[in-house]
């Protein structure tokens, strides 16, 4: 459809043109984003197999056994078949609107079934003794991890192009539509594009907002969607808006749009677990805080040990030539320790390689006494940005956040956990507020949600908030995926 096609009567709008355009682009690339997923799925699934499978071969001079390619072929094919309808019937092409972690949770038990017909099948036909059991498991795992890796990289790194996601008509108050505009704009990996404003109430000579059109009239938007179809509209109800009116206004959009998403005006939760039930027909939200379950909690200290010893082991050969650098390259102690507050509030010793010179303290009090734009800067952050009392190897060990290694210790002796909130200063409890009660009623993290969400550039109110957001919506899921993140992260040197 061409801008031509909107009478002009309609033209009531600015750069309505434009917009149109751009809703027949992302329409229109919407089975190349399903070709590029399904693409990546194929090699990587695929490829963890073929892994497995070879590492298996290279351990035949040690336990023995045979790799049969005229068995596991035949296998492999429909493994692959199995996991990818899967992935249709559950909605992961193009699985726009999910977020990071409901994807995760998805791939990881699609492709648990599709292992699941893979064993079924070597059952009935009779193949298990040709069909190594660490083939099987090690298919499983690494297809997990490999999946994962791809389908997130994909939508990170496709969704900064302009035809990337699915167009979605935003309806409500500009007030109100602004900020979830924002929002939507922000989470680019969620796919859903605004691509139009509706708001009733908006004045005649109101062109756009945030570069989207803004039009008043439910015909003017039945005409616009009649001929560029839209599958989602997101309804921001307004504050003071009574029962009736909202479901008014959502019975008119649901005639039009198959999904309607609805943000609620001063809703108090924000959790990725929330879930509807219905009670003899009233809309019931269902809310679950995990972090306050004892089995919840239990399951991730199980979590935190057996990685982080993991983890040591690895780490252990790195930790000796981090040590000798340290030593060479400034005087001083290797290991650099202050209090933190921990599960609590608790004061814990916190264990970091030293990355300041030995007399940082002196020199910080110094520099904020005579430079009143850093001790703005560091009012502001708590931190900064170009800090004169790290050292040569402390940058380095900052960029890829190697200083943080020993805190392995304190993950392994209980104190801290591999996620969590900020392990803040006690210098810094007065300005938590409210906040304090519940950061401290799980452990510190190594990592966490700010650090690969707000980063260095976040205020300190701003951290509060994403963690007070981690505890909200904890789940082992939500772990995994900052702990892949944080990886993301470290090998890209932002530091963490």
């Amino acid at each position: 459809m061409g801008p031509s096609t909107i009478p002009q009567e309609n033209h009531e709008i600015s750069g309505s043109e434009e917009q149109v355009a751009r809703i027949d682009i992302l329409r229109g690339r919407s089975i190349l984003v399903i070709l590029i997923l399904l693409i990546g799925d194929i090699l990587s699934i695929g490829f963890a197999f073929w892994l497995a499978t070879e590492i298996r071969a290279a351990l035949i001079p040690l336990i023995g056994g045979v790799i049969r390619w005229d068995i596991f072929l035949p296998l492999l094919e429909l493994n692959l078949i199995s996991i990818l309808i899967t992935y249709t019937l559950t909605g992961l092409y193009p699985g726009f609107g999910r977020t990071a972690v409901e994807e995760m949770q998805q791939i990881f038990y699609s492709l648990t079934l599709g292992y699941g017909v893979l064993g079924i099948a070597i059952y009935f036909q009779k193949t298990g003794p040709e069909f190594p059991r660490f083939v099987f498991l090690a298919g499983w795992a690494l297809a997990c991890l490999f999946n994962l890796i791809v389908r997130f990289t994909i939508r990170n790194r496709a969704s900064l192009l302009k035809w990337w996601g699915t167009p979605v008509v935003v309806v409500g108050p500009i007030t109100e539509t602004c900020d979830v505009v924002e929002k939507l704009l922000r989470s680019r990996r969620l796919g859903l594009k605004p691509v139009l404003i509706v708001d009733k109430t908006a004045p005649s000579n109101q062109p756009n907002i945030l570069g989207l059109p803004v039009i008043q009239s439910p015909s003017h938007l039945q005409e616009v969607i009649s001929r560029n179809p839209i599958q989602y509209a997101v309804y921001v109800e307004a504050p003071g808006d009574s029962h009736f009116e909202t479901r008014a206004e959502l019975s008119w959009l649901s005639k039009f749009f198959p999904t309607v998403l609805v943000v609620l005006a001063n809703s108090p939760l924000g959790s990725l677990w929330v879930r509807t039930m219905d009670l003899e027909g009233r809309l019931t939200l269902r809310a679950q805080y995990h972090l306050l379950d004892k089995k919840s909690t239990y399951l991730k200290r199980a979590f935190d040990v057996v990685l982080g010893i993991l983890l040591v082991v690895l780490a252990l050969p790195l930790f000796i030539v981090i040590m000798v650098l340290i030593k060479l390259d400034s005087p001083g102690p290797v290991f650099h320790s202050n209090e933190r507050l921990g599960l609590g509030g608790k004061r814990i010793r916190y264990l970091k390689f030293r990355t300041m010179s030995f007399d940082a303290e002196q020199r910080l009090e110094e520099l904020l006494g005579r430079d009143p734009l850093v001790r703005q800067e560091y009012h502001k952050h708590h931190k900064l940005a170009n800090d004169p009392r790290v050292t040569r190897m402390g940058k380095i060990l900052r960029k890829f956040s190697l200083d943080e290694l020993p805190q392995l210790w304190h993950v392994l002796q209980g104190e801290m956990s591999l996620v969590g909130p900020r392990a803040y200063l006690p210098s810094e409890l007065k300005d938590m507020g409210t906040y304090a009660n519940l950061i401290f009623q799980i452990r510190p993290g190594l990592t966490g949600w700010w650090q690969v969400m707000g980063r260095h550039a976040t205020t300190f109110q701003h951290r509060l908030q994403l963690d007070e957001y981690y505890l909200s919506n904890w789940s082992l899921w939500l772990d995994i995926y900052i702990l892949l993140k944080t990886g993301w992260v470290l090998l890209s040197g932002s530091g963490v």
